[in-house]
């Protein structure tokens, strides 16, 4: 027995180490006619794996204080080190050589990987009496390391040129570049298998706010975050000819762990248990395998200024793939009693990982430095600006688990949105295309033209549900709510669902182009601007769901007493597929200005799975919309196409 805070009865851990965070490297470098400079951030250390962990035990176990779970037998992988950044820059300056270059690269270290946890198994018999907020009865968790962060990577450059004596240039040439690579994220570790066996009856007893009395769980490590990346360059325009050019793209996210198996009892070895909870949101019974989120696509700024010839480019990284959620088998006769709001009695869920959202880009070029006022620099016989970007993909979502056993014996809970037997098997959604921001402008010159190209990430896909299947074996008795204290809104009495995931919307484009004219000084001038927004993810099919066989048929009797609680709720729904990315498309001033643009396709929705009830039983439902039994199959809907507005304006010929 224990008394206070934090004061856990029996506690079994292993806990894998975290991996150290990468060094950040700077370097930069200042005047002369010739500078490079390049950092390279070094890579995060990837975080331990966990050992498993056994647990035999026989006795009973009381505690009191907030906090203070009966058992908790846990392993937990170690999480990925964060990638170190990178920054350099490069200046130069001279105005007595013909040749003037700057260049600056830079690239951030990779996040290190979570490590993987190992499997946790306990055999128990006897009591668990617990009272206390976030005092859990019997707490069994394996949960891998998330991935380490990709590292930033940020590059400068800029290339001058002075006037001679006599007023002209004395640089022929006059340039700047820059690269800048973010880091990738870590990829999350897995979670191992976590299972309960019955040495004896089990009996578990919790009062209090969030404390559950039986949790079995395994949870996939998240995925890292890419690492961001900026660069951008700046050249003047005193030289006989001068450029800058300036590429940035950010790190790709990591992939999320898998949720391991997750199991209670067996065929051969059906857990007897009575579970029973007092306080809000404090479940019964929860068996749930989760995989891990993917890691979000690192963003990217690219941008050129100055020169003659501008020119840029920006990708966002693309989201990482989420972990998969794994098989969860139960087979138990007992009784789960709760009392509270939110407090499911028996609660099943594998749940797929949703994919990160692609990085997004903004890109920019712009000659316009030059010095337009001089018409008998070179700068004003050639200005282009050229500017693309592309956004990062939207990692695609994980597939979740199949769900089957057999449950018997009494269910029964008294709160609002209190399910009595709830199991869901939901696949990740697909995670947004990136979004990008691309403009491009010219200066005034006999030859003037910019271009802008931007295209925006695709959604993810989402991940596939899994089937349920469930037997009766020896009846099951299902209540909820309670008509003389009015509550039970909200509370079905069994609701069995596999939900395919939804695709991820595609990323929106906005590119624009601008040409400076001048009447004094410009022959021929145009300008183009074009943009293809991403296309929505597909939406994942659904398992099928079946209660009750056609050889052995579930013994049911089902009563609710809330509004919109219904006794029986199977139900297979398709994932619906993402919206399209919009487009905004403009070219504005040249002679000739054009502008083209395409909307993203909408995904395809999902099919869902059969949906079969094969049972004998009694179903009492006594609140409005509440059925007594409802059977779904519906498909996922598709998604919408990007809506696109272009629009391309020339100068007049009366304005020049």
């Amino acid at each position: 027995d224990t008394t206070g805070l934090a004061a856990d009865a029996v506690l079994a851990q292993s806990v894998g180490g975290g991996g150290g965070a990468g060094g950040g490297a700077i370097s930069s470098g200042d005047g002369g006619s010739f500078s490079t400079n390049m950092s390279f951030g070094a890579q995060g250390g990837a975080g331990g794996n966990s050992g498993s962990v056994n647990v035999y035990l026989l006795g009973d176990i009381s505690t009191r204080g907030t906090h203070s779970s009966g058992l908790i037998a846990q392993s937990v992988g170690g999480g990925g080190g964060a990638g170190g950044s990178a920054i350099s820059g490069s200046t130069t300056g001279d105005a007595d050589v013909d040749f003037s270059f700057g260049a600056s690269v830079s690239d951030g270290g990779d996040g290190g990987g979570g490590g993987n946890a190992g499997a946790v198994s306990v055999s128990f018999g006897g009591s668990i009496n617990t009272r206390g907020v976030g005092a859990d009865g019997l707490f069994i968790q394996s949960v891998g390391g998330g991935g380490g962060r990709g590292g930033a990577a940020i590059s400068k450059a800029s290339s001058s040129s002075s006037s001679s004596d006599t007023g002209n240039s004395s640089t022929s040439t006059s340039g700047s570049a820059t690269m800048s690579f973010g880091g990738e994220g870590g990829d999350g570790g897995d979670g191992g298998s976590a299972s309960l066996q019955a040495l004896s009856d089990i009996k578990v007893s919790t009062r209090g706010t969030n404390a559950a009395a039986i949790t079995v769980q395994s949870i996939g490590g998240g995925g890292g975050r890419g690492g961001k990346a900026n660069a951008n360059s700046t050249t003047d325009g005193n030289a006989d000819f001068s450029f800058g050019a300036s590429a940035a793209s950010g790190g790709d996210g990591g992939s999320g762990g898998g949720g391991g198996s997750v199991s209670l009892g067996s065929s051969s070895n059906v857990v007897k248990a009575q579970a029973s909870t007092e306080g809000v949101n404090a479940i019964a019974l929860l068996l749930q395998s989760v995989g891990g989120g993917g890691g979000i696509g690192g963003s990217s700024q690219a941008g050129a200024s100055g020169g003659n010839l501008s020119a840029s480019f920006a990708m966002g990284g693309d989201g990482g793939n989420g972990g998969t959620g794994g098989a969860i088998t139960v087979f138990t006769d007992g009784t789960y009693l709760t009392q509270g709001t939110l407090s499911h009695a028996v609660l099943i869920q594998s749940i797929g990982g949703g994919g990160g959202q692609g990085g997004s880009a903004t890109s920019n070029a712009d000659p316009s430095m030059a010095s337009e006022d001089d018409s008998t620099s070179a700068d004003s016989d050639f200005s282009f600006g050229a500017s693309g970007g592309s956004g990062g993909d939207g990692g695609g979502g994980g597939s979740a688990g199949s769900i089957s056993g057999s449950i018997s014996g009494l269910i029964r809970t008294l709160g609002d949105s209190a399910i009595g037997l709830f199991a869901q098997s939901v696949g990740g959604g697909g995670g947004a295309g990136g979004a990008v921001t691309s403009g491009a402008s010219s200066g005034s010159g006999n030859l003037s033209a910019s271009a802008s190209f931007a295209m925006g990430g695709d959604g993810g896909n989402g991940g596939r549900g899994g089937s349920i299947n469930l037997d009766v074996p020896n009846g099951l008795r299902v209540a909820t709510g309670d008509s003389a204290l009015g509550t039970g809104q909200g509370s079905h009495g069994i609701l069995l669902q596999s939900i395919g995931g939804g695709g991820g919307t595609g990323g929106s484009v906005v590119s624009s182009s601008t040409v400076g004219t001048s009447s004094s000084n410009t022959s021929m001038s145009f300008g183009l601007s074009t943009g293809d927004g991403g296309d929505g993810g597909f939406g994942a099919n659904s398992g099928s769901v079946n209660l009750g066989s056609s050889r052995s048929p579930a013994a049911l009797t089902v009563e609710t007493s809330g509004d919109n609680a219904m006794a029986v709720f199977l139900q297979s729904v398709g994932g619906g597929g993402g919206a399209g990315g919009s487009v905004n498309s403009t070219s504005a001033g040249g002679n000739l200005s054009a502008s083209f643009a395409m909307g993203g396709d909408g995904g395809v929705g999902g099919t869902a799975g059969a949906v079969s009830l094969f049972a004998d039983g009694t179903y009492l439902t006594r609140g409005a919309t509440s059925h007594a039994v409802l059977l779904q199959s519906v498909g996922g809907g598709g998604g919408q196409g990007g809506a696109v507005t272009a629009n391309a304006t020339p100068v007049s010929s009366d304005d020049s």
